[in-house]
């Protein structure tokens, strides 16, 4: 999962052109150049056009295999292991779905198509800043939305703000975080004399989110693993005030992972027993 958004900005990369008033064609226009590679021009004519054709193809194959094969692949992988009842901690693919409801394991799909998303209107799809602004702002306006709307984070109780989900409210923080950012570059393609002031209201916010929101999160994690426990425990096993689904035993992936190594230990151990015994 690591490098399936940085081989879709490769892609897009192939396609992020600007236009060079100084260059003009044959007909008198601008030529489009990469912005990659000014030296590169996006509409080549002759043996250049051949090669861009190719470019073209393997271009299709990745966004298919990988920018919609990936995410499918994983989403039929934890649909099938949910049909199976094998969405345990000490799963291969725990980390996939860990932190999500049983009711949308495979929510980490929506983050990889929202990526995806994300690359391909600011790079091929939009060319335009206002129009990449605003779909941009559509998409993550709309990842924010779900994201409230579904609830489907495991709870984890936030002790700054009692009986709120402490993952939740992270991950919808950040999503607002890149929301407000879309919304100012929204402001500063229709407003060329803002993009300064804009650029440093938005630097303030990231500032001010990034020191506020460690110091929130590590004074709530702060709290002992045997108090969290006792929080879960209150809340009953099944849910929460607001009835949101409570985090199972394993409260982290360090746990999953201790408890996974601990199961290998015992059973090496009793292997070991059984071998003892029969050369006994």
């Amino acid at each position: 999962m690591l490098w399936y958004t940085p081989v879709l900005q490769m892609v897009g990369s192939m396609y992020d052109c600007f236009e060079d008033l100084e260059r003009l064609n044959d007909d008198g226009y601008p030529q489009h150049f990469l912005v990659a590679d000014s030296d590169l021009n996006c509409n080549p004519s002759g043996i250049f056009k051949f090669w861009r054709n190719l470019i073209h193809i393997n271009s299709l194959l990745i966004v298919v295999f990988v920018g919609l094969g990936f995410p499918a692949a994983i989403y039929y992988k934890v649909k099938q292991l949910k049909r199976n009842n094998k969405l345990t901690a000490d799963s291969s693919f725990a980390s996939l779905y860990q932190y999500y409801t049983p009711d949308m394991p495979f929510f980490e799909v929506v983050h990889m198509i929202r990526k995806a998303l994300l690359i391909l209107f600011m790079s091929t799809l939009a060319t335009h800043p206002i129009a990449q602004a605003v779909l941009c702002f559509i998409v993550n306006a709309g990842f924010v939305a779900i994201l409230w709307r579904t609830k489907l984070l495991i709870f984890f109780p936030c002790t700054l703000i009692k009986n709120q989900n402490l993952y939740l409210l992270s991950e919808v923080l950040g999503a607002c975080v890149t929301l407000a950012g879309s919304f100012l570059a929204l402001v500063g393609a229709v407003s060329q004399g803002a993009v300064n002031v804009l650029g440093t209201i938005f630097a303030v916010i990231n500032i001010s989110f990034t020191v506020l929101f460690f110091c929130g999160f590590h004074v709530d994690m702060l709290r002992s693993k045997e108090d969290k426990k006792s929080l879960l425990r209150r809340g009953s096993v099944a849910s929460n005030t607001s009835g949101e689904r409570l985090m199972p035993t394993s409260l982290d992936r360090k746990d999953s992972l201790k408890k996974k190594l601990d199961q290998s230990v015992k059973a090496a151990e009793e292997e070991w027993d059984n071998l003892s015994l029969r050369w006994a």
